[in-house]
Parts: C-alpha cells; sequence; structure tokens
C-alpha cells in the first residue's frame, strides 16, 4: 500500500527513481479496480435482465465513463513511474517510446520494466531501495 501511495505522491514526477515493486503494485491496483467495476456491472446487468427491464444500457454508459475516468487519471502516474523505472536502471526515460512498436514493443518494455535498477546512486538519484528503508 505504501508505494501506490508513493506513486499517487509522485503523480506527475518524471525525476527520480522507482523501483520494480512501486509500478507492479500500481499495476495490481488499478486491475483491481477495473476487475472491480466490471463485477459491478456485471451484477447490475443481471438485476436489470432479471427485472425485464430490458438491456442496462444507461447502467453500462454510466460505469464505463467512470472506467475511462479513472484510467486517464491513473495514466500520469503511470508513464512517470514507468519513466522513473528506466532512470532506476541508468537509462533516459525516453526508451519509454520502445512501447509504441508494434507487437514486440510491448515485451521489449516489459523486458526493461522487470530488469533490476543499479544499486546506489546514478545520475538520476539516489537508490529508491535505500529510500524505503528509511520510512
Amino acid at each position: 500500500m505504501a508505494l501506490i501511495l508513493r506513486a499517487l505522491r509522485h503523480y506527475a514526477d518524471f525525476a527520480g527513481r522507482s523501483r520494480a515493486a512501486e509500478i507492479w503494485s500500481f499495476q495490481l491496483g488499478q486491475l483491481m479496480v477495473v476487475a472491480a467495476v466490471y463485477v459491478l456491472f456485471a451484477v447490475i446487468v443481471g438485476f436489470e435482465w432479471g427485472a425485464g427491464t430490458g438491456t442496462p444500457v444507461l447502467a453500462f454508459q454510466m460505469l464505463m465513463a467512470l472506467l475511462v475516468a479513472f484510467v486517464i487519471g491513473t495514466l500520469i502516474p503511470l508513464v512517470a513511474m514507468q519513466v522513473r523505472r528506466f532512470h532506476d536502471q541508468a537509462m533516459s526515460g525516453w526508451f519509454l517510446l520502445l512501447g509504441l512498436i508494434p507487437y514486440l514493443g510491448p515485451l521489449i518494455l516489459l523486458f526493461f520494466l522487470c530488469r533490476p535498477g543499479t544499486k546506489g546512486a546514478n545520475r538520476y538519484g539516489p537508490d529508491p531501495r535505500d529510500e524505503l528503508t528509511r520510512w
């Protein structure tokens, strides 16, 4: 939970470094929220169809609007964390653009996001593992 809160505190902070655990815990939190919205939609659809009121178009539109707002709201911290993750490996954040290569890009990005960071301070800042042990 501390890692997710750290990501939100550094909402649009593209400077510094981030641990792999920070980005994966944030992504897990995003996945849980999206899954909860889909479960809520399935429950509403079940009640709508069971009651015989027809198609649940309004419920779908409201939940999708909520989901789109959530995804847009969490996009900036996600990109910022990915840039900081590259910084943790002493690489430029511009390497994030590798993810735009069709088909292979996401796999290349996944490889780099899973690599361990450099130990100790680098040109992008102090080691984030040291920062978490100070809490």
